[in-house]
């Protein structure tokens, strides 16, 4: 209702945000869909970067979400998010998707069949080389390093090994 009532009065949908970005991008933080949809139809920028030295996009956002999804990732797709943008500290959409939990292989198989490259690399904030370099090493504190089957997914998509 209040974002509703702030687009109403013109605000600007697209304003520079704090450190965690712009109102898109919190929304996404959060999880919560519904602001989304609401921010895509007054004509939020999918692909304006976060300040604050984070440089990523929404899609960059959303897959590295603990609450990564894919309903959010097709949403983002749908009103034209970059797959393939480069920034951030994740990398790329997909090298944040390729870090974390298993929940995100979905997210993974989903930017993978809508034409993420396996083999793109991060701008110089990243903290991995690429997607396949984010599942080998990413680490849960619970487990040994290494993500076998988002591994799995990437060779299969054509990651590089060498």
């Amino acid at each position: 209702e209040i974002i509703q009532l702030l687009l109403e009065h013109k605000a600007d949908v697209n304003a520079p945000g704090s450190d965690y970005g712009d109102a898109l991008q919190i929304a996404i933080q959060t999880n919560d869909i519904e602001i989304v949809k609401i921010l895509l139809s007054a004509g939020a920028d999918v692909n304006v970067k976060r300040t604050g030295g984070v440089d990523c996009t929404a899609l960059m956002t959303a897959a590295s979400s603990p609450w990564a999804d894919t309903t959010m990732i097709k949403l983002l797709l749908d009103h034209g998010a970059d797959i393939n943008a480069v920034g951030g500290l994740g990398g790329t959409a997909l090298c944040a998707a390729a870090i974390g939990a298993e929940n995100k292989i979905e997210v993974m198989r989903v930017l993978l069949a809508h034409g993420a490259y396996a083999n793109m690399r991060g701008g110089p904030q990243a903290r991995y080389v690429n997607p396949l370099h984010a599942a080998v090493t990413w680490k849960d504190l619970s487990g040994p390093p290494g993500y076998p089957e988002g591994v799995r997914l990437l060779v299969e998509h054509g990651a590089q090994i060498n």
